[in-house]
């Protein structure tokens, strides 16, 4: 362990962050704007977890829906939901 070379290092700290922050129960704190991580914060989990693997993961609406037993139809529904609230939260 003490011969590791810096360039390693840097990788393994790289992907210690990708891990911590691509975390759905972190979403929120992923802007610095208050308002936005407090509506982000009150969307369901459902929402936020079809919101993450759709936006931050940048998986397929049909990926999702295999991955989570919904229809692409409910995905669809639950980001749509989900944009909407935080449309009218920041039009307020």
């Amino acid at each position: 362990m003490l011969d590791w070379d810096f360039k390693d290092k840097m990788v393994y700290d790289e992907d210690l962050l990708n891990i911590i922050f691509r975390c759905i129960c972190q979403m929120h704190l992923l802007t610095a704007n208050n308002k936005l991580s407090r509506l982000v914060g009150k969307a369901t989990d459902k929402q936020k977890t079809v919101f993450f693997t759709r936006y931050i993961l940048g998986c397929s609406v049909a990926k999702i829906a295999v991955c989570h037993s919904m229809t692409e139809r409910n995905v669809r529904k639950l980001i749509a939901t989900m944009l909407k609230n935080i449309h009218d939260g920041l039009q307020r």
